[in-house]
C-alpha cells in the first residue's frame, strides 16, 4: 500500500500525463480513494503543521508550546474539513461534466479531486517549519497542469473545451484551500477557548 501511494504521489508530481492513463484504467470506490489515498495524503500537512507549532511556537499557539490535546482535536477537525471539500469538489466536477461535453460520474470526478491535491498535500510537509507554510500554499498552484491533463481524460470532456473546464474547477480548488484555513483556524480558536476555559 505504501508502494503504491509513493508510486502515484511521485507520477503525479512528476509524469502527471502517465499516471492519468493508469487512474483512467483502475477501478475504484469513494471509501478506498477518501480513505485510502486521500485520508492519509491528507493528514500529512496537517500533522506536519502540528509538530512544527510545537516545536518552534507559532500561529495561534504564541505563548509556549501547543498543548498536545487541543493540537490533535484541531489537526482532527482540519483532516475532516480536508476531506469534505475533497466531496465538494468532486460533486462541482461532476455536476459541470456534461456543460462541456463530458460524462457526469461519480467515480472520475473523485478520482480527480483527491489526485490533484497530491500535489498541495505533499508540498504542505513543509510545515514542519512554520515560516514556510505559505510555500507549501503557493505550492498547490502546480495542481493546476495536473488537472489540465486529468479532468478532461476521466471525465470524457471534449479536448477543445478542457481549458473552459480546467478553469474553474481549479479557481474553486484553490478557493477550497482558503475556506479550509479560515474553517480550521476557526475551530482552533473555539477549541483552545474551550481548553483554556
Amino acid at each position: 500500500m505504501a508502494g503504491n501511494a509513493f508510486t502515484r504521489v511521485w507520477g503525479m508530481c512528476f509524469a502527471p500525463t502517465h499516471e492519468w492513463d493508469l487512474i483512467d484504467g483502475e477501478r475504484a470506490s469513494t471509501q478506498g480513494l477518501l480513505l485510502g489515498y486521500a485520508g492519509v495524503l491528507a493528514a500529512l500537512p496537517i500533522l506536519a503543521d502540528v509538530a512544527g507549532r510545537r516545536l518552534f511556537s507559532f500561529g495561534v499557539y504564541e505563548h509556549g508550546h501547543p498543548p498536545l490535546a487541543p493540537a490533535l482535536i484541531i489537526a482532527a477537525i482540519t483532516w475532516i474539513i480536508t476531506l469534505l471539500s475533497v466531496l465538494a469538489l468532486a460533486k462541482m466536477i461532476e455536476a459541470m461534466a456534461g456543460d462541456f461535453g463530458g460524462e457526469a460520474n461519480w467515480i472520475p470526478a473523485l478520482k480527480v479531486a483527491v489526485y490533484t491535491s497530491t500535489i498541495g498535500w505533499v508540498t504542505g510537509l513543509v510545515g514542519l517549519f512554520p515560516p514556510l507554510a505559505i510555500v507549501g500554499g503557493l505550492c498547490a498552484i502546480l495542481e493546476g497542469y495536473p488537472l489540465y491533463v486529468g479532468l478532461p481524460k476521466l471525465m470524457k470532456a471534449s479536448h477543445e473545451r478542457a481549458m473552459a473546464y480546467t478553469l474553474p474547477v481549479f479557481v474553486v480548488a484553490m478557493l477550497m484551500l482558503f475556506v479550509v484555513r479560515f474553517a480550521s483556524g476557526w475551530a482552533a480558536d473555539l477549541v483552545m477557548i474551550a481548553y483554556r476555559r
